[in-house]
């Protein structure tokens, strides 16, 4: 339920956003309800983005130096931003965006760049630096053995297809093994 239409002339034209004017100020409508036999009915839910879970965060995962310490962070085409440490990848409290759709991210590029520190695991991530369709799962690790360190602040933003930046956040990532 993302979507609505309203009639321009004799045509239905599909209208993404939902507006309301509250105190003079138009404010975006997060959802709608219509009655339905007596019953309210929900019709409209906006589309939000989010990623204040991964925001200012840190991540960290240490083993001993025979294990693998792997650690990453992933986006979902519906929604869902998970995090990787010992347990693998976890879904976040917070999604990239709110409600979880199927399929969203057809709507959405996403691009990390590493701001500081090690590169990323180059075998077992994305492209770094370049703007990724989020049409499929798009994901990013650390992953080191032996007495290694690899940290880095790693920078995610989420930007819509007209090129607006719509979420920009930074995480510190850390994979030991000393």
């Amino acid at each position: 339920m993302t979507g609505m239409n309203v009639k321009v002339g004799a045509a239905y034209k599909d209208m993404p956003e939902g507006y309301e004017r509250v105190g003079g100020v138009w404010k975006p409508l997060l959802e709608g309800h219509e009655r339905v036999g007596g019953v309210w009915k929900q019709f409209y839910t906006r589309f939000d983005l989010d990623i204040a879970n991964f925001d200012g965060q840190t991540y960290l995962h240490k083993t001993a130096p025979i294990a693998v310490a792997d650690v990453g962070v992933q986006l979902l085409t519906d929604g869902t931003l998970q995090a990787k440490g010992s347990a693998g990848f976890v879904t976040v409290t917070d999604a990239w965006g709110r409600p979880i759709t199927t399929s969203i991210g057809d709507d959405y590029e996403v691009r990390l760049d590493v701001s500081s520190g090690s590169p990323v695991n180059a075998a077992r991530s994305e492209s770094t630096g370049v703007w990724l369709a989020l049409t499929s799962t798009r994901k990013w690790e650390y992953a080191v053995s032996g007495g290694v360190v690899n940290t880095g602040v790693w920078r995610v933003r989420v930007r819509d297809l007209s090129g607006d930046v719509l979420i920009d956040g930074t995480a510190t990532y850390t994979a030991d093994t000393t």
